[in-house]
């Protein structure tokens, strides 16, 4: 799973590093001549849309944006919840408060908060971002809490606590590298989540504004013409789960190799 993941995943990243490479018509560039065009034309490999734009370059401009969108809300929820989870699993005092405002965040459907935050901050990239990280911030708090409360009664850390070490040392250096195995794991389903999550924000709206090539913005300019030219939304489609799907093996491999539970348990 980890190997297949991990080339899923590689292919979906050439693909955006590539886009010029791969196809040199711009993603925005309209031509009515062109419209409906259907796969396998000479201009347009996987067709056109309804006003003539390459569903191609559409396509791969498209991955650049939810790579960019995953990558900075892995990085936003990733440095939050470790924080959040870290003084909340550690400090005795603040586990009540953090985690219960936590917890009344993940009372609500993920993506109807993201909805409803990413609508209340306008349409765009950035907006986005905030919303996601918002959302998966506190599932990555709750792992990291769950891996402290282990760690903080520990031998080795009440051995580093006798000799003096200051509870920042001890965070720093003898609890949050023991975390690095869960978190790394969590923040590659958290990648994924972002990445489909982006594109149900883009086709209802709330993501990044038209003409920004998104795949969810093409699903939404093609739903009215799935009967006579479904390849505007087959492909996108195709795209997203081939994303998700390699995200999704990337994490369950990563789990299976860095658990030693699960290592014990195949020896």
């Amino acid at each position: 799973m980890l190997v297949i993941g991990g080339l899923l995943l590689l292919c979906v990243i050439a693909m955006a590093l590539a886009a010029e490479l791969i196809t040199p018509i711009s993603p925005t560039r309209m031509s009515m001549r062109t419209r409906f065009s259907p796969p396998g034309s000479p201009l347009h490999p996987l067709g056109s849309d309804a006003i003539g734009r390459d569903v191609l370059s559409r396509l791969v401009h498209g991955a650049r944006v939810s790579l960019r969108i995953g990558t900075f809300v892995v990085l936003a929820a990733g440095v939050a919840g470790t924080a959040i989870g870290a003084l909340a699993g550690y400090f005795r005092a603040l586990d009540g408060p953090l985690m219960r405002t936590m917890d009344a965040l993940m009372a609500f459907p993920a993506i109807l908060l993201a909805i409803a935050i990413a609508a209340a901050l306008g349409p765009s990239e950035v907006n986005v971002v905030i919303a996601l990280s918002a959302v998966y911030a506190p599932r990555t708090a709750r792992v990291v809490r769950a891996q402290v409360l282990v760690l903080r009664d520990a031998e080795y850390v009440q051995a580093a606590r006798v000799a003096g070490a200051g509870d920042a040392f001890i965070l720093r250096r003898h609890i949050l590298p023991n975390c690095t195995a869960p978190l790394i794991v969590q923040l590659t389903f958290v990648f994924a989540y972002a990445v489909l999550a982006e594109a149900v924000l883009s086709f209802l709206g709330v993501g990044p504004p038209p003409p920004t090539p998104t795949w969810g913005n093409m699903i939404a300019d093609g739903r009215n013409f799935i009967r006579e030219a479904p390849w505007i939304t087959m492909m996108p489609g195709i795209a997203i789960s081939i994303t998700v799907l390699g995200l999704n093996l990337l994490g369950d491999g990563l789990r299976d190799v860095l658990d030693p539970r699960m290592q014990v348990a195949q020896a």
